[in-house]
């Protein structure tokens, strides 16, 4: 699991919302990388892509496709720091956790 600050996040998600679409849905989508401390967020629209970084607690390599506008819904609703990462018993989704609240996406392509 990966842990950062829900501002972070909100930041990051905002930032590259611009490029996400919801025209086809090859462009809805946010990829998340991580590894090594970092974490890069990052979309696609067709013409144009933004990516953002940030530094993660976490070591463990992560990169996953998750839908842009439910991520970002999510993200505006927590507060507090954040754990990210793949569920182990659904390894086809993103585990986000904050405080009470304990939400999964669906991994893309899977």
């Amino acid at each position: 699991m990966y842990n950062l600050e829900s501002n972070t996040l909100k930041t990051m998600l905002d930032a590259v919302s611009r490029a996400s679409s919801t025209s086809h849905p090859i462009y809805a989508v946010v990829s998340i990388k991580a590894s090594a401390g970092r974490i890069s967020i990052s979309a696609f629209n067709g013409e144009f892509g933004i990516e953002a970084r940030a530094g993660i607690q976490g070591d463990a390599e992560m990169s996953v496709c998750v839908n842009a506008a439910t991520f970002h819904d999510i993200a505006g609703t927590i507060s507090g720091p954040v754990s990210l990462g793949i569920d182990p018993k659904a390894l086809k989704k993103l585990k986000v956790e904050s405080g009470s609240s304990k939400n999964t996406l669906n991994i893309c392509g899977w």
